[in-house]
């Protein structure tokens, strides 16, 4: 009896835990001001500018201004106010540095301004300020919101703790990689834990486990960040859902460190941070170096028409031609189907260096036929796609193999490496879970230490900023991250490998830098 009594109180000790829970109207209003959507589905409208155009109020939410503390943030030469209650109720009224001044909102001033555009003396606010078109029953949750807003905490976050949260394979196919991944969070996490944790809170990670083979890793995903338990998300790991985990992270507006995924957007947003590079920064990096050779003949650029791929090819085209390295014969091909023949015109075209981006099966068949064909060109990969590819290359493939990696020994400062080796558990015996567990180290890393330069302050919009103020950071294992406003992947650049299919050797050529 004892024991079912505390299991049945330990939901309602987590929410005290978290603080007081929001009401469903309240609930409803932080939708609004985050997201500018309406739970009732109602379509929200502000007027912006002084020739009040119509946009939808998802463009320009009351956050996106104020912040999601409402103490504003000046941009350019916009200062948004502060929206707090207790700033909107000060008894004596406000002078603003324009001279208006008015007397203190109360509810109905409140619903006035955020739908006329007036302040409690019938003033015209700023331009800048939109006059939202919402039902009155959204405008009374909004309200009800902004009078919580100062005294909440965002979710995840105590003054003892702070819960971050993660997505990983437990099941299926996958289930050994998310296992690994597990292993190292859950080992860095405790180490920061016995230290003291971070600015007197211990950091607490809630793990949401699914079956890889049935494909739910998005459910699970979501699931976890609408229960509004977690701060951010750390290393999930969710592949296929990619896009969808960013759109989820953009919409919600969650801090995202380290997804374990080679498909690194051209235009990642805001929310999500990536540790090492991926497919493009990988083939960015090969260009460069083609680049920076020009005098050795021909390039070719051929890929599989596939989304991702396509996309890195855009981005290696696009960097010799930034880096004079000229226009490249481009030659696409269907994934899984590489022809033989292919090997044959690209040397009767006098290609001497070819960038592939494709896949095991497809690399395998185009270095068999370069044998066959007594075409000997430099091939330049990212090893993100071809591992199996390189360690069969055939030795009578008479050219030279030259591979790109997000991460190298050159990478691993000793401490850390120590470390590391500790956290990895039964994985260690397995190389190629290797990758995924550095991955997650250094996300690890990224993340406590944007928490600790954040301060006992704590709230996403102020970890956000922390993040992006990460220069030249080192993990410890991975190269050195840089994040900014407008870059959301911390590594522009690639080890190079030189591969001897002949000799069965790895030489290290160098870290190649791509911006």
């Amino acid at each position: 009896m004892r024991r079912a009594l505390a299991l049945a109180l330990l939901p309602l000790a987590a929410a005290a835990a978290d603080g007081p829970l929001l009401s469903p109207q309240e609930e409803a209003g932080r939708l609004i001001y985050t997201q500018g959507r309406s739970p009732s589905g109602a379509e929200l409208r502000g007027l912006v500018g002084q020739e009040g155009t119509a946009v939808p109020a998802e463009a320009v939410t009351c956050a996106g201004c104020h912040g999601d503390d409402g103490l504003g943030r000046p941009e350019g030469a916009v200062e948004p106010s502060v929206i707090t209650w207790s700033k909107l109720t000060t008894p004596y009224g406000v002078t603003h540095g324009a001279g208006r001044s008015h007397p203190p909102y109360d509810e109905k001033a409140v619903a006035r301004a955020i739908t006329a555009g007036v302040d409690p003396a019938g003033n015209t606010l700023d331009w800048t300020m939109p006059r939202y078109s919402m039902p009155a029953e959204d405008v009374r949750a909004l309200v009800a919101y902004l009078k919580r807003l100062e005294t909440r905490s965002d979710p995840g976050i105590t003054q003892a703790s702070v819960r971050l949260g993660t997505v990983l394979p437990d099941r299926g196919r996958l289930a050994p990689t998310g296992l690994a991944l597990r292993a190292v969070l859950e080992g860095f996490l405790a180490d920061v834990n016995g230290e003291g944790g971070i600015n007197g809170r211990r950091l607490l990670l809630e793990v949401a486990g699914y079956d890889s083979d049935a494909g739910d890793g998005l459910a699970e995903a979501r699931r976890l960040v609408e229960g509004g338990r977690v701060t951010a998300l750390l290393s999930p790991y969710a592949p296929g859902a990619e896009r969808a985990l960013r759109e989820l992270a953009e919409a919600a507006r969650i801090p995202v460190v380290g997804p374990f995924t080679p498909l690194t957007p051209p235009r990642p947003g805001t929310h999500v941070f990536y540790v090492v590079a991926g497919i493009g920064e990988q083939a960015r990096a090969l260009a460069e170096h083609l680049a920076r050779a020009p005098g050795g003949g021909r390039v070719a650029l051929l890929h599989a028409r596939e989304e991702p791929l396509e996309e890195a090819a855009r981005a290696a085209r696009a960097q010799l031609a930034a880096r004079g390295g000229g226009e490249p014969l481009v030659r696409s091909f269907p994934g899984g189907r590489l022809e033989p023949a292919l090997a044959r015109r690209l040397a009767a075209s006098g290609v001497k260096r070819l960038l592939f981006l494709g896949g095991d099966a497809d690399l395998s068949t185009l270095l068999r036929a370069c044998a066959g064909a007594g075409f000997a060109p430099q091939v330049l990969v990212p090893g993100v796609l071809v591992s199996g590819a390189i360690a069969g290359a055939p030795p009578d493939f008479r050219g030279g193999l030259l591979v790109a990696y997000p991460t190298g020994p050159a990478d691993e400062r000793p401490a850390a490496a120590t470390r590391f080796a500790r956290m990895q558990g039964p994985s260690r015996a397995e190389p190629r879970l290797r990758g995924a567990q550095v991955s997650a180290y250094a996300s690890a890393a990224a993340l406590a230490e944007a928490l600790r330069r954040t301060g006992r302050n704590l709230s996403r919009e102020r970890l956000l900023k922390s993040l992006e103020g990460l220069v030249e950071y080192d993990t410890g294992l991975a190269p050195r991250l840089t994040f900014g406003p407008g870059r959301r992947v911390g590594v522009q650049g690639a080890h190079l490998v030189a591969v001897d299919p002949r000799a069965r050797t790895l030489s290290p050529v160098g870290f190649q830098r791509a911006d």
